[in-house]
């Protein structure tokens, strides 16, 4: 008698302890980030070159609705659906918008833990190239990703004529003649090289004027350390521009190459 009621109080103490996490810690914890992130990330881009109009929310982000419609990852469920951080400005000059996006489905009927399909950053130029407008999606996915994005492409599968390039990525598009004037040979050399450059898998989308790129990351940028000095801090967030400059790149190198 005496251990049952030891186990309940021991038991009833966890949960008041997980209740007390839950409301109290984690609540100025989540609070803590995002008025550090809002005053140290957008003070430390600014001092960067190359950045301009440069507009930061922590809390920000791609609504379950708008990341369907961009046909870029896997869509996963809206219940296990999130996104924050929004970036948006001009790098050398070109309006963008960087958002990271974590999308899940549920995993089994006995487990409450989702199943992660894609985390990482999902980065809109406005303008891929000033000379062009792709009529349609023209998707490129890395081929090790393929098996998560059934329901995200679109429905004509495309062959390019370069063979390398070929066993790396798969190609959807809605018009194939577009998907040829728009992957350029120069610009399947840069896809390869942006892919080359990652550690995760890579996801791109032309549309009209624009280019979403987005590669899978295991941590998010502008992730907050607690324990680490402030300056040591801002090295980092600057560090995490990585993927949007890599990503520049493409467009960069895109919009020079690519014949009228």
């Amino acid at each position: 008698m005496l251990v049952g009621n030891l186990m309940l109080s021991v038991i009833f103490a966890g949960v008041i302890f997980g209740f007390y996490y839950m409301l109290v810690y984690k609540k100025a914890y989540d609070l803590f980030c995002i008025n550090f992130k809002n005053k140290y990330v957008l003070d430390t881009l600014r001092q960067l070159p190359d950045f301009s109009e440069l507009r930061y929310n922590a809390g920000g982000g791609l609504s379950y609705e708008e990341m369907n419609r961009l046909k870029l990852i896997p869509g996963g469920q809206s219940v296990f659906y999130q996104s924050s951080d929004e970036l948006s400005g001009k790098l050398d000059g070109v309006p963008f918008r960087a958002v990271n996006v974590c999308t899940g489905e549920k995993a089994s009927a006995r487990s409450s833990t989702p199943k992660i399909l894609f985390e990482g950053q999902v980065i809109v130029f406005s303008c891929f190239d000033n000379r062009k407008i792709s009529e349609g999606f023209v998707q490129v996915f890395s081929k090790k990703a393929l098996s998560k994005l059934r329901e995200t492409r679109v429905p004509l599968p495309i062959q390019t004529e370069n063979s390398v390039f070929n066993e790396n990525f798969a190609v959807f598009a809605e018009n194939e003649q577009n998907a040829f004037y728009i992957l350029t040979p120069q610009v399947m050399e840069q896809i390869t090289a942006f892919q080359e450059a990652m550690e995760g898998n890579v996801y791109l989308s032309f549309s009209e004027k624009s280019l979403y790129v987005t590669c899978s990351q295991l941590r998010n940028p502008f992730h907050i350390y607690i324990d680490i000095p402030v300056e040591e801090q801002r090295q980092k967030i600057a560090g995490d521009t990585a993927i949007l400059r890599s990503a520049k790149e493409i467009l960069i190198r895109a919009g020079q190459s690519s014949p009228k």
